[in-house]
């Protein structure tokens, strides 16, 4: 199990960056990924900021349930984590594009 961040959004980093590792998602037939009766990449927490306020939310599938307890107990607040720290790029608008 991998615990992972996105980080720019881009459609499929996640799947991508899995299947470069030697990793690829099991349902994931696309990314080389065993077959299964459905795709097993989950977001189980997401936090953002909107407006000034914060949002949490985590949800477990029934089958990851019974293993949140082998879990590292970090993982239990993922934002509190040692993320690498990203360098944010700068992404012109067309009013900057010459």
């Amino acid at each position: 199990m991998f615990l992972l961040r996105p980080v720019t959004g881009k459609t499929h980093q996640l799947r991508v960056a899995l299947k470069s590792i030697g990793a690829p998602i099991l349902g994931d037939s696309r990314y080389a990924g065993a077959e299964a009766e459905r795709g097993f990449l989950h977001a189980w927490y997401l936090g953002f900021e909107l407006e000034g306020k914060s949002y949490r939310y985590s949800f477990l599938p029934e089958e990851a349930r019974w293993r949140q307890e082998d879990w590292p107990a970090e993982w239990a607040e993922p934002e509190a984590l040692p993320w690498p720290e990203i360098k944010k790029q700068h992404v012109k608008s067309s009013k900057e594009l010459p």
